[in-house]
């Protein structure tokens, strides 16, 4: 991808993302919404809001403490805004002076007016701004070493190419479910209408996880040798000796199906499923003592 040569890539790496697809598989963490739109000049301090406004002056600025931030001055009509975004210094780039921008942050105070930034979209026109303002802002888990607005643009090249990368599950399979394709998906979770979007992109991203699972601890199951570990009469009995009260029905079912299941030469691939008090530590201590015998 453009823009990533060894160091980055050597930083996504230890993030866990090594293709296209790793990194489209990493769902963001929230989302958040511009808040409602409201006049900068009556604006309370502490408040969130949105405003519309002419960028007037856009500068990328060094901290102290070495990080970058972006220190915008905005004419939002009644009021100038100074809104500055903190260690997002490449936003100055991306709302150049004479720009039309709906903003949105939290109102210090001032003249002008302070605020502390937390998104900023350039606008074709005044009234795109109530599309910004349905819209859900991604916030997506970090890479170190790499800055966010770069992160968003590399996702934004990989979503161009989310039709090329094969679904696994076959349409029809996909009807049945009620589940949105592999792309469909991968564009809801990183570029959601609404809420519902999200859920049902993140509901079909989940659902691949789990069938992965599953098929891998089949796998497992099917290939994996194993000790076989038999528990006759007599160390059942002796387990019985050792435990302090009688096994229930339910609990005896579950020990003799799981000392079945030790007995083969595969592996045991179990989950042990109960309520708190029902015994799953006497049913796994019996498995553990078969063992020992």
């Amino acid at each position: 991808m453009k823009g990533v040569g060894p160091k980055r890539a050597e930083a996504f790496r230890e993030a866990g993302v090594v293709d296209v697809l790793g990194l489209l598989l990493r769902a963001p963490l929230r989302y958040v919404a511009p808040p409602p739109e409201a006049d900068p000049g009556r604006a309370v301090p502490g408040a969130e809001f949105s405003f519309v406004g002419e960028v007037l002056s856009a500068r990328k600025v060094r901290a102290r403490n070495g990080r970058d931030f972006a220190d915008f001055l905005i004419d939002g009509g009644s009021a100038k805004v100074r809104v500055r975004y903190f260690n997002r210094g490449w936003l100055a780039e991306r709302a150049p002076r004479g720009s039309l921008v709906l903003a949105w942050g939290r109102a210090g105070d001032g003249s002008p007016l302070a605020m502390s930034g937390v998104g900023i979209e350039p606008l074709a026109t005044r009234e795109a701004a109530a599309i910004v303002l349905r819209r859900l802002e991604p916030v997506h888990p970090k890479v170190p070493g790499v800055a966010e607005g770069t992160v968003r643009r590399l996702l934004k090249e990989a979503l161009a190419a989310a039709d090329r990368i094969p679904d696994p599950l076959p349409a029809a399979m996909r009807g049945e479910l009620a589940l949105p394709s592999l792309a469909e998906a991968l564009r809801a979770v990183h570029e959601p209408a609404t809420r519902e979007d999200a859920a049902q992109g993140g509901a079909r991203l989940l659902f691949d996880r789990l069938l992965a699972l599953a098929l891998a601890a089949r796998g497992a199951h099917e290939t994996v040798p194993a000790p076989v570990f038999r528990a006759d009469v007599r160390v059942r009995e002796r387990i019985a000796a050792r435990l302090p009260f009688v096994l229930t029905a339910g609990q005896s079912a579950a020990l003799d199906e799981i000392l079945s299941e030790m007995s083969r030469p595969i592996a045991m691939r179990r989950l042990l499923l109960g309520d708190v008090g029902s015994g799953k530590t006497a049913v796994a201590a019996g498995a553990l003592l078969a063992a020992v015998a």
